[in-house]
């Protein structure tokens, strides 16, 4: 399997010159959380919604040239790997893994071909993993958030445990929904919006720093409930802590998810990643 089988040519972009407002309307229209960056026909970088988190910005006024040089200084995934057409599936893997990116560029003299999904590469992982019992590779036990807590508190929670989803449980332990960092943004960070998000700095990566992303002068949106953006169950998609890796996979591949979360008695048991399985079969 090399990266031309998994190629697609559909993604977002944006060019450097507009706006914040343009990139994010790009990561909502195709229903990705991420973006290619051109300057002009020239390819300059890939920029994920995770990136918004770590950036004070006003997405109708600034530019995305303005975040270049920041994002550099910063450490980011805005550079992420290039991919050739004969890149293989084990090397593909191992840059998503050590990128933490959800797609890498395929290019040939210096032009983008296409992308690779990190979701259409562990779909190829089937074969060689579908025997494993999920639980072996999710995060056990879960992390979870109580139902009674704010928008603040996840976001602190997702940060410090690098994850961008958190299973929501009521008083007794038992899922009520999740809570994901992209539903988050798509909520409260929409171009043209009326609220005002303040994210704590302890959700920052830059230690030090103030973070947090600006629409309007109005509410402190971090402080609403968490309820405010779970998607509930059953809607959540989850397999039982019993599972075998091939239905989380196929799960995965049916629903376009990056994570799927295990139950036990209606509870959060463990969390299984994309990254989950491709940092497994690097190993291998």
């Amino acid at each position: 399997m090399k990266a031309s089988d998994l190629l697609t040519k559909t993604y977002p972009k944006v060019d450097v010159a507009q706006s914040v407002a343009k990139l994010i309307s790009a990561m909502v229209k195709y229903k990705e959380g991420f973006a290619l960056v051109f300057d002009k026909d020239k390819y300059i970088g890939l920029v994920s919604k995770k990136w918004l988190l770590d950036t004070r910005v006003d997405p109708d006024q600034m530019k995305v040239k303005n975040i270049l040089k920041h994002r550099s200084r910063a450490k980011s995934s805005f550079f992420v790997p290039k991919l050739s057409s004969s890149t293989a599936l084990k090397r593909m893997c191992q840059l998503f893994v050590n990128s933490d990116s959800r797609a890498l560029p395929v290019m040939e003299k210096g032009k983008v071909l296409g992308v690779v999904r990190a979701r259409d590469a562990v779909k190829a992982l089937d074969a060689d993993l579908g025997h494993v019992p999920a639980a072996e590779l999710a995060s056990v036990p879960a992390i979870t958030i109580s139902e009674k807590e704010t928008i603040n508190t996840a976001l602190n929670i997702m940060s410090r445990k690098g994850i961008d989803r958190l299973p929501v449980v009521d008083k007794l332990g038992k899922l009520v929904g999740i809570a994901s960092l992209f539903d988050i943004i798509d909520r409260f960070h929409a171009p043209g919006g009326k609220t005002r998000m303040h994210v704590p700095s302890a959700a920052s990566h830059q230690q030090g720093k103030r973070s947090g992303y600006d629409i309007g002068e109005k509410t402190n949106v971090g402080q609403h409930p968490i309820l405010n953006v779970v998607t509930h169950f059953p809607l959540v998609y989850t397999v039982p802590k019993d599972a075998k890796l091939h239905d989380a996979l196929q799960l995965m591949a049916k629903k376009d998810l990056s994570s799927v979360i295990l139950i036990e008695d209606e509870k959060p048991a463990g969390i299984l990643t994309v990254k989950d399985v491709m940092s497994e079969f690097v190993k291998g």
